[in-house]
């Protein structure tokens, strides 16, 4: 379990797809601000038997593995800079998402108060949804929501 102790221990990053988004280097990298919350859900992959005709249960119970779901990955933020938002997320001139297939890379890491590093990266990610809100009471806010495979997503600690 992961103890945060402030909001400056996760940074988010992002790159075009099929770079590295914590290597400052990479095409298109960029530190996402004004992240207030993520989430990520998927990747199940059920198991399942199947009942068949045979003289001994042992020959009747097979196992067989689903495959897994995608993986997904929310992003809530209080937009400081809409050009900022559009640049990465809408294909406008300059986006990181690819215009051919609408991806990119994401970079999450986490830092303890232990100094331990938890790194989340999700390659190819698919952008499913893009959010903005507004309201005269509160700050511009958005939400993107991406996809990806499960083979694309990596989870290191250190």
């Amino acid at each position: 379990m992961v103890s945060i102790v402030n909001p400056e221990s996760i940074v988010v990053t992002i790159a075009q797809a099929g770079t590295d988004p914590f290597d400052t280097s990479s095409t298109g990298y960029a530190e996402m601000l004004g992240i207030e919350g993520f989430s990520i859900s998927g990747g199940e992959k059920d198991y399942e038997a199947i009942v068949t005709f045979a003289s001994s249960a042992s020959d009747r119970y097979h196992g067989i593995d689903k495959p897994a779901s995608m993986v997904e990955l929310s992003l809530e933020s209080g937009i400081l800079n809409f050009d900022d938002w559009k640049t990465y997320f809408y294909n406008t001139t300059g986006g990181l998402a690819d215009r051919t297939t609408n991806t990119l890379a994401i970079g999450i890491k986490l830092t303890e108060q232990g100094g331990n590093v938890e790194k989340w990266k999700f390659d190819n990610a698919r952008i499913t949804s893009v959010e903005v809100e507004g309201s005269t009471d509160e700050q511009v806010k958005g939400s993107i929501t991406v996809k990806c495979l499960p083979t694309d997503v990596t989870f290191t600690t250190s």
